[in-house]
């Protein structure tokens, strides 16, 4: 999964949260795996070759909370 996220929250406690929760161990295996491979990307990179992603978060910050689910892509 595509993580568009600018550096110092990925670093910071935005980006553990993330980490802690999409990429925590899958339980049940034989060995440790995580439930999600990240890739971080700085956000600047929307337009190119992360946007042909299947799966993209895009994390940022502005005055307001908000969370949105865009769905787009070939049918």
């Amino acid at each position: 999964m595509a993580v568009l996220i600018d550096d110092q929250l990925w670093n910071g406690e935005v980006g553990d949260t993330l980490r802690n929760t999409l990429a925590a161990p899958f339980l049940g295996l034989p060995q440790e795996e995580p439930v999600l491979t990240l890739n971080q990307y700085p956000a600047k990179l929307l337009e190119g070759f992360t946007s042909n992603s299947r799966n993209i978060i895009i994390v940022k910050r502005e005055d307001k909370s908000q969370f949105c689910i865009i769905v787009t892509g070939k049918q």
